[in-house]
């Protein structure tokens, strides 16, 4: 295992035994209730080609922005947060 690697696995251990807050939201709410609002809300045209990554669920879209607003995150920092 690299350092990286190393270092990766040390630091969710640690998290998880403070109580991970990402966890703590989900156990927070029923989320699913919010499914077919968001579906309902948000509909898309089809895609046109299966190519590329698929799109993100409503759901998560959601739970983004909710995250965003708690804890006052920009745009670009949760960009670079979800992606890395």
């Amino acid at each position: 295992m690299s350092w990286k690697g190393s270092f990766t696995a040390h630091s969710e251990t640690a998290r998880r035994s403070k109580g991970d807050p990402l966890e703590k939201v989900t156990a927070s709410a029923e989320w699913s209730i919010f499914r077919p609002l968001l579906n309902e809300a948000y509909v898309k045209e089809d895609r046109k080609s299966p190519a590329g990554r698929p799109p993100w669920g409503y759901l998560m879209l959601f739970k983004v922005l909710l995250l965003q607003e708690w804890y006052e995150i920009a745009d670009d920092n949760t960009e670079s947060q979800v992606f890395r």
